[in-house]
């Protein structure tokens, strides 16, 4: 690792080699706010990545290395940590492809552990597709569950950040009606107690947590259902006598 000032090293996983991450990756390496930020290194195939410079057009070319020590961050140049495990004769873009669906979990394991070995200084991920996870065996709700088990931390939820807003989700990647199901006081604690910390890490001293109502109005006190009081209201207080600073529920 370089020095604490240094740019820091991204590993971005390629996504899916049949969606539109190839080429999202292609098109935003030649920003050049990217560069003087961080020094990326794709995770991904690269035989995949120079047909998505193709597609897009874009200048420059791919770099195929086998380690991440082996990357050169150099201008023009994209350095894909290369997988070799695309068969473009076998793709489809824009299909569920069970061997782009097998890929992608593989960028992605690759990617945490480089993380976790500190090799790099952190990871980016790009598109993946859920049915083609699932097709090739890989069970999870998407990246969320997928990091969760690979970092052996069960506890985690979505933090959605743009400027000072930071929202966290009692429900994931889920049918409406077992969102509803999720609606329960042990769950909406936890995901407090997640936001409170996500938002401490982020730099919030002292972070007030403003929860969210189910309902239209929040219930209007019953009139449009009564999840509220039954179950958000309880988390809340719950919440609060473990020193949380915790508000709501709000209407939307």
């Amino acid at each position: 690792m370089d020095q604490p000032f240094a740019r820091p090293i991204l590993a971005i996983t390629m996504g899916d080699a049949a969606g539109t991450g190839p080429e999202i990756i292609t098109k935003t390496l030649t920003v050049p706010e990217i560069a003087s930020a961080c020094r990326p290194v794709v995770v991904g195939d690269a035989g995949t990545m120079e047909e998505a410079l193709e597609i897009t057009g874009i200048p420059g070319a791919i770099r195929a290395i086998g380690d991440i020590s082996e990357a050169r961050f150099a201008s023009g140049i994209i350095d894909v940590l290369d997988h070799a495990n695309i068969d473009l004769s076998q793709l489809t873009r824009g299909k569920i492809s069970v061997m782009a669906g097998h890929a992608a979990y593989e960028y992605i394991r690759t990617a945490v552990d480089l993380c976790l070995k500190g090799s790099v200084d952190g990871m980016v991920t790009s598109a993946i597709n859920k049915a083609a996870l699932n097709k090739a065996g890989h069970h999870y709700d998407g990246h969320t569950g997928l990091l969760a088990e690979l970092c052996g931390t069960p506890d985690v939820t979505i933090m959605l950040v743009s400027g000072n807003l930071r929202i966290c989700h009692v429900s994931t990647h889920v049918s409406l009606k077992v969102a509803l199901e999720r609606v329960r006081p042990e769950r909406i604690v936890k995901v407090i107690q997640l936001a409170r910390f996500g938002a401490i890490l982020l730099g919030v001293e002292e972070p007030h947590v403003a929860v969210a109502g189910l309902n239209p109005h929040a219930g209007e006190g019953g009139l449009f259902g009564d999840e509220e009081s039954k179950y958000i209201e309880p988390a809340i207080e719950m919440a609060r006598a473990s020193g949380v600073t915790v508000s709501g529920p709000h209407p939307g």
